[in-house]
């Protein structure tokens, strides 16, 4: 199961360099873990987990990185130097080159686009359940404590809340583990009360029903919609994240507290959320098992190891219960009754997102191609905003185009976003795409309007 966030690994590189790039992935919306941000545990348990892992060359590696070979598919190695030289497996990857003679605009538009594409594969990807050991030995104490551990600790989650009350960013990254805790808490009892409606009829046993549960249908659900430990750790210690909100605002005691709550779900003697797992496997035995009786001519055994279930159950059930209540009153306390967003990284191409509705699928490329580029370039201020409104000017006015007229409109942005980012633009090639998306604007009435005020805007910085 992989998570939503970047790793940032520096083999002899520059620290104000590495530190610069790190930064600069963060304010483009990415989850940036650096390999220096973590105290105690080290960055290598992130390693497995991570959407992405980024290695930045500053100059030749001898030395092979074995604890990047079994990662070598998420790895994405950066040259910030001329010399760098990374090692195989890695120097049969193609780098990006942010080396003194490199086009840097260009290169780091790649690096975002290769980054945006691996976060929404790890996003979309579902991963099988690893059973235990002895998976017919399952038992439910190790989730239970598990459970104990989420509610005391969400409480923490709670107080680093309260800390960071009116930080529009740490609020959102609080809510989202908050989320992830509250989220595990449903996924298991949805996953109980499933296997519970199969046997529920003392009459009649659900084959049906166990025939799909017995191929470990409730272990996958539980292991794939339950939260994630390094993802949690990796929103609290990425560049910009919630610690460094908290250490430049509350006293030293309690970030410290904060640190414990923060490292006890990240990295704690147990794996809290893997531990949960283990309730999926016990629904899958007992489902195997009663769907043997049953088929066996055994009905009435079938039934009595369903009551026999239940009883088993009944502890990590009624602790699940208890905690989501607790949870429950931690979200009014907070104001956060209401289901959050999901959190989105905003760095895309097109198979990501296309920003809304987008008919032609050569404009949604375009559009999604030009927001990276201009996140990437050193533009003013305010040509940057106008430019991205053009961009969502241009998306609305492209459902009112005819294919070969959005085809043409995009050629247009294209070129007039690649010229306005570039180190030396051209006035005149600038100004002859915006008449053009200007006179694009006037066949289509009310929703080209915007299209032609924002031309006329971004003309008078040229």
């Amino acid at each position: 199961m992989t998570s939503e966030y970047v790793v940032v690994l520096a083999a002899d590189a520059d620290h104000d360099r590495v530190g610069q790039l790190v930064g600069d992935l963060g304010r483009r919306g990415l989850t940036v873990v650096a390999e220096d941000a973590v105290p105690v545990i080290g960055i290598f348990p992130f390693l497995h987990d991570a959407a992405a892992i980024v290695v930045a060359f500053g100059g030749p590696v001898g030395a092979a990185m074995p604890s990047i070979a079994a990662e070598i598919d998420r790895v994405v190695p950066v040259r910030l130097t001329e010399t760098a030289q990374p090692p195989d497996p890695i120097a049969r990857l193609t780098a990006i080159d942010l080396g003194s003679g490199a086009d840097r605009v260009r290169e780091f538009t790649e690096l975002l686009r290769r980054l945006a594409a691996l976060v929404d594969d790890s996003r979309n990807r579902r991963s099988p359940p690893r059973p235990p050991d002895d998976a017919d030995e399952v038992v439910i104490g190790a989730p239970l404590y598990a459970v104990d551990e989420l509610q005391r600790l969400a409480a923490g989650v709670r107080d680093v809340a309260s800390l960071l009350a009116g930080d529009a960013d740490g609020t959102r990254q609080v809510r989202a583990t908050l989320d992830e805790i509250g989220g595990s808490y449903r996924v298991v009892l949805s996953a109980i009360d499933t296997f519970h409606a199969a046997g529920a009829d003392p009459g009649r046993i659900d084959l049906k029903a166990l025939a799909t549960l017995r191929g470990g249908a409730l272990a996958e659900r539980i292991h794939n919609g339950r939260g994630h430990c390094k993802r949690i750790g990796a929103r609290y210690y990425a560049d910009g994240g919630m610690r460094s909100a908290l250490a430049g605002r509350v006293p030293a005691v309690a970030l410290r507290q904060a640190d414990a709550t923060f490292m006890a779900l990240t990295y704690g003697d147990l794996d809290m959320f893997d531990e949960l797992d283990a309730v999926g496997w016990s629904l899958t035995r007992q489902s195997r098992d009663m769907f043997s009786l049953a088929t066996a001519g055994q009905p009435a055994e079938a039934q009595r190891r369903f009551e026999q279930a239940r009883e088993e159950l009944a502890p990590i059930e009624e602790a699940l219960h208890r905690a989501l209540r607790d949870f429950q009153d931690i979200e009014q306390s907070l104001g956060y009754a209401q289901d959050a967003p999901p959190e989105v990284v905003p760095v895309t191409d097109e198979s990501i997102n296309f920003y809304g509705p987008v008919t032609n699928a050569v404009i949604a490329r375009t559009i999604s191609e030009s927001r990276i580029t201009l996140q990437a370039a050193a533009l003013q201020p305010d040509l940057k905003n106008e430019m991205e409104q053009l961009l969502t000017a241009v998306k609305e006015m492209s459902q009112q185009l005819s294919p070969d007229d959005a085809v043409a409109v995009a050629a247009e942005l294209e070129q007039l976003t690649n010229e306005v980012a570039s180190d030396q633009p051209r006035p005149g090639i600038v100004r002859k795409c915006l008449r053009s998306l200007e006179q694009f604007g006037k066949t289509v009435a009310d929703v080209g309007v915007p299209v032609i005020d924002l031309a006329t805007k971004i003309a008078a910085f040229f």
